[in-house]
Formats: C-alpha cells, structure tokens, sequence
C-alpha cells in the first residue's frame, strides 16, 4: 500500500520535502547496553568491597559496612534483570512501529500498528500508552517528565504468523509537538502479559501539529472509550490499591494503603541515608577531635547533624506518609465528604455540592523516566470560600484516572479539569480520552 500524497510544501524549499517517517524501531537495544553496563559497573565496585568486608580486609564503622553491603546486595538483582532484558531482546529486538498516520497530528490522531511474534495475545491482556515527555538536561544528567499521557486497550488481529496491535490516540491539541532539540518528545508504550516473559516495549515517533488533520490508511474501525460506570474489575476494584463501593445515593472509593508503597519506600530509604549519615558525621567528630579547635569541629558536626538529620526525618515521614494514609470519599450528586487516617491520626469533612468552584486532577509525581515512568495523580476539590479537599491521591496511570474521573462527573454533573505540567503550559484543560478502545480496569 502507498502513502497517500503529501501536497505540503515550503515556500523558501528548494525541492520536494523529505518523506514522512513511516516505520520506527525500538530502543531496546541501547536499554540493554544501559541494564548491563549498570549491573556490571554495579558487580565491580561493591561487590569488590562486600567482598572485602565479609574476610575482614575492609574495616570501619559498623553503620557504614551494613550500609556498602546493602548497597551491594543490589548487585545480583541488577544482574538478573540484565539477563531478563536480553532474554526480552532475542524475542522482540525485530519489532516494529509503523506510523498511521504519518506523521501523527495534534489536529487529528496518533496512531499505528505494532505486529508481533505472538500467538496467544488477547487485547484484554495488553495496553498501549502515549506520552507526552519534557526532557531537562543538565551537563552531566538528564530527568525525563512526562507532561501529559493516556492509556487504552488496543485492537487486536492475527497477521501473517503474528498478532497486529492498532491503536489511535486524540491527544489535546494545545499540547506542543515534538522537538528533541527543544526538549519535547513522544514516544509510545506497548505493555501486554505474554506467557513466560512480560512484553515491554518503548517506541518513541514524532509528532506535528498540522493544520488539518493527516489520513489515515487504515480502515479499522475505532471503538468509542469505555462507559466508566460499566465495570470496575473484580470485587469493585478500579485501580491498584483503590476500590469502589455503591451505598444508597453514593459512590464511596477506598483509597488502601499500597497505592502508594514504591514512591513511599523511596522516599523512607532516602532519608534513613540522610539521616545516618548526619549521625555518623557527628560521631566521627566529635570522637577524634581534640585540642582548640574542638568547639568548631562540634558546631561544624553538629550543623550536619541538624540539616541532614531534620532532612532525612522529612523525607521518613513522607515516606510513611504515602504508604500509610487511607481515605474514604464519599461522592454524592448533593455534595461531597473525605476523611484521611494516617495511623493514630485523622479528619473529615464534608462540604456542599454549591461550595465547590471546581474540581482539578493533576500530576503528584512518578516512578522512573520517558514512557517507562509509572505516573501518579491526584484529585482536589478546590472550594469557593478558599481551600481544597483531596478526593483521591496515588492514583497509578492514566487509566485509572480516567475511570474514576468519569465516575466523579457523572455523579456530581462537574466537569473534572486535567492541569498539566510541562512546556507551553495553558492552565487546565478538560480530561480528554482517546477513542481508540475501552479504559483498562486493571
């Protein structure tokens, strides 16, 4: 099949513009270099001093041994998961994206088809999610934030001696286009359940914003997104560590405690760090100092004491904060109640249905960079009189945020606003869902 005539042209070209890019490949390759460099690099140096301390070679302080030995105890893991990665890599480094459109529009969709070397891939068992990502490069790192995204069950069909995924996405058109050297790109995710390794795939492709929208070649028809009162999974599961409860004129959602667990974890092993190592500072100190300038040594010990011990204190009790608070928000078309519990503590408010000016679902932080960053959102109810009410937090993906979104509108009658972060930044914007097929209930 051709590609349909491109009649755009510019004024200043000196010939025909170049061909849209039409098939893109996988990074796998260089995610597999990165897994085993890091897992190498990792073996070598604290396994080396693991080594050192078990003989008794290596000796100091009993806090720091414990601390290097942890540290290498993450080695083998590493190890493992590079062996994994490879395994993945011999059975999907052939796959690739092509385009449809190309290139994709934000006046008009995203979209393509991936096949693959399956058999026995049922849609239900696999997702497809696009990422807008804002990429900041410092001289010697970079971060990766994902401004805006969207998840959705893709169509399946068998193709030739595979499976062929279709998926297309509607994304906001105010969103930017991509331009790596300006620190915008978009890169799609393929994530399915295959029998004996999980499928993980990252695919990034370039996105314009086109004054019309670009045609498309398939001739698949699209399903319209998902009622989001239609399922909630299994026992009114809607999301992991949240579920979803109908009581007379109510919806009540239960917001557990391991919604949250990996960003909590982080966060506490973090600031146990800190707050040993402000400790173990002060200890080295204030035991092998003496003589005049003794009180100028303690102050300097002591200051560290103080700024890495109340830090990482900070960072534990956020930690814990995460893991630990639960809530129960109760949604009604007559108003709204909450109450949050974090151990031994707790509050609840209910407020009127008319008080509240309107209701905002944002980014609250990730787990990890690009497309392989776990997102996780919150939803506030921002009050007339002033102030905000939390109505669910830990929210993991864009799924499971649009599910419980669209359960939240239907009930009240307001409509949920999406702020976004990110460049060329326009406020907020109404949660848009791409049509290419039902939400996932997870």
């Amino acid at each position: 099949m051709s590609d349909p005539p491109d009649d755009r042209r510019s004024p200043t070209a000196a010939g025909p513009p170049d061909p849209p890019l039409r098939v893109v490949a996988s990074d796998q390759g260089r995610e597999l270099f990165a897994h085993w460099f890091g897992a190498l690099v990792m073996a070598g140096m604290f396994g080396t001093v693991a080594v050192g301390i078990l003989v008794d070679e290596i000796r100091t302080e009993p806090f720091i041994e414990w601390l290097l030995l942890a540290v290498a105890a993450l080695a083998p893991v590493l190890l493992v998961g590079a062996v994994i990665e490879t395994f993945r890599w011999l059975r999907f480094r052939r796959v690739v994206l092509e385009l449809d459109p190309a290139p994709g529009s934000l006046d008009g969709e995203v979209g393509g088809r991936i096949q693959l070397p399956l058999r026995s891939l049922r849609a239900d068992q696999c997702s497809v999610t696009l990422s807008c990502i804002r990429v900041r490069k410092d001289s010697d790192s970079s971060f990766e934030t994902v401004v805006w995204s969207a998840e959705r069950t893709p169509w399946m069909s068998f193709a030739g001696r595979g499976m062929e995924v279709s998926f297309a996405f509607a994304p906001p058109p105010d969103l930017p286009p991509s331009n790596p050297s300006g620190g915008v790109v978009w890169a799609v995710r393929l994530v399915g359940d295959v029998p004996g390794l999980d499928l993980d795939l990252d695919l990034s492709f370039p996105v314009e914003v086109t004054r019309g929208p670009t045609p498309r070649l398939s001739t698949v028809e699209l399903l319209p997104a998902a009622d989001p009162g239609s399922s909630h999974g299994r026992r009114g599961r809607i999301g992991p560590g949240i579920r979803l409860e109908r009581t007379a004129g109510a919806l009540v959602f239960r917001y557990g405690m391991r919604r949250s667990m990996a960003m909590g974890i982080a966060f506490s092993v973090f600031g146990a760090v800190f707050l040993g190592s402000g400790v173990f500072i002060f200890r080295t100190v204030a035991g092998e100092v003496d003589g005049l300038f003794t009180a100028v040594f303690l102050a300097f010990g002591g200051l560290f004491l103080l700024v890495f011990g109340l830090l990482g204190l900070g960072l534990v009790l956020i930690g814990l904060h995460l893991v630990c608070t639960t809530r129960r928000v109760e949604v009604t078309p007559g108003g709204l109640r909450a109450r949050w519990r974090f151990l031994l503590f707790g509050a609840e408010r209910a407020v009127r249905l008319e008080e509240v000016d309107r209701i905002v679902a944002r980014v609250m932080g990730q787990v990890g960079q690009g497309a392989k960053a776990s997102v996780r959102y919150e939803i506030k109810a921002h009050l007339k009189a002033g102030g905000a009410m939390v109505l669910g937090d830990g929210i993991r993906g864009a799924a499971h945020l649009d599910r419980i979104t669209g359960l939240i509108e239907r009930e009240t009658g307001k409509t949920v606003e999406l702020e976004r972060r990110g460049p060329r930044r326009t406020g907020t914007a109404r949660l848009q869902a791409a049509s290419d097929g039902p939400d996932r209930t997870d």
